[in-house]
C-alpha cells in the first residue's frame, strides 16, 4: 500500500512584519492541521481538497465540501490546535 504524501505548506503573505520563529510555529501548524485532519475518517483519503494556510496567526481553511455537516466536521477536527480557524471552505 502507498503512503500519502503531505501536501505542501502554503503560506500567504501578510502586510505584518513576523519572525523566523512565527513563520516556523505556523509552518508546524499546518503540518499538524493536515496531520489531524489525515487522522479523521472523513477526510483521511487526501482527496477532500481543503488547502490551510497560516495568515496572522490564523489558520484559513479554504475549498469545499458538499455539506454543512462536513464544513463543521473540519473546523471541529482541528480545533485542539488551540489556535482561531477561519474556515473559508464553501458548501457545494
Amino acid at each position: 500500500m502507498q503512503a500519502l504524501a503531505d501536501p505542501p505548506i502554503q503560506r500567504r503573505r501578510s502586510h505584518h512584519p513576523v519572525s523566523e520563529a512565527a513563520v516556523a510555529r505556523g509552518s508546524d501548524e499546518v503540518r499538524q492541521a493536515y496531520a489531524l485532519l489525515h487522522h479523521n475518517s472523513h477526510f483521511r483519503s487526501g482527496s477532500h481538497g481543503i488547502t490551510i494556510h497560516h495568515v496572522d496567526q490564523k489558520l484559513e481553511l479554504h475549498g469545499s465540501v458538499t455539506s454543512f455537516y462536513l464544513k463543521q466536521v473540519l473546523q471541529e477536527t482541528l480545533r485542539p490546535l488551540g489556535v482561531q480557524i477561519v474556515n473559508r471552505v464553501v458548501v457545494a
